[in-house]
Parts: C-alpha cells; structure tokens; sequence
C-alpha cells in the first residue's frame, strides 16, 4: 500500500465509536524477529476489539531481527493502539 495508506476497519457493533478506545498490550519478541509473548494489559471494554487487536499483531510477525547493538536476548515492549 502507499505510504500513509490507512486499512479501513469496522468496529464492533456496540462499541462507542465518539470515543478513542486505547487497548494496550506488551509484545516480546527474540532476536530472529520471532513473537515469543503477547498479553492484552488494558482491555477496550469490548472483547471483539481486543482479540482483533491480538490478532492483528500475532499476524505481523514475525519482524527483522533485533539489531546487533541492540542488547538481550529478547525485547519486550508496550503497544498502545488508538481506535477512532
């Protein structure tokens, strides 16, 4: 897609879309790039959002590896997605 290039997503049913809905999971991944970790820490409110949201990440991977100056073995790190 082109740079900028938006996925257009429905929200699900119910769900309060006047708001910003902010889950937030942590990721862990090792060096190869490869997801070893992932747990939803701060829900939506909406259990469909939240599980598209986990699905969504478990589907980008896995990523480039881990730079060489980058220390540890694996990297684990918050990930805030904003809903509109």
């Amino acid at each position: 897609p082109p740079s900028g290039a938006r996925a257009k997503r429905v929200l699900p049913r119910g769900l309060d879309q006047t708001r910003i809905v902010r889950p937030e999971a942590i990721v862990s991944f090792d060096r190869s790039g490869r997801l070893i970790g992932l747990k939803l820490v701060r829900s939506s409110g909406s259990a469909a959002l939240d599980n598209a949201m986990l699905e969504a990440i478990a589907r980008s991977f896995p990523v480039p590896p881990v730079p060489a100056d980058v220390e540890g073995e694996s990297q684990t790190l918050p990930l805030v997605l904003d809903f509109h």
